[in-house]
């Protein structure tokens, strides 16, 4: 079992997702399984290219690699400038 560190550095491309995934993820700008993880996922809902099918193979890649939590809603960054 990796990291989730290490996880969060592994391409899309080559983790094991189908192609339809892996297409879906290039169209939204996806490489990484870190650069899903860094949205919300309100904002991954409003993504263009967003399916739900999409959302099924990802849980199901996370929970494989007990990194669920790695999706999970968080509070919004606070603006700490000025």
């Amino acid at each position: 079992m990796i990291s989730a560190e290490q996880l969060l550095e592994q391409p899309v491309a080559g983790a094991g997702f189908s192609n339809n995934f892996t297409l879906l993820c290039g169209k939204m700008g996806f490489e990484k399984i870190g650069d899903i993880a860094a949205l919300t996922p309100e904002q991954l809902l409003h993504r263009d290219g967003f399916t739900f099918h999409w959302l099924s193979e990802l849980i199901t890649f996370l929970e494989e690699n007990q990194a669920l939590h790695l999706l999970q809603a968080r509070p919004p960054k606070e603006n700490t400038a000025g």
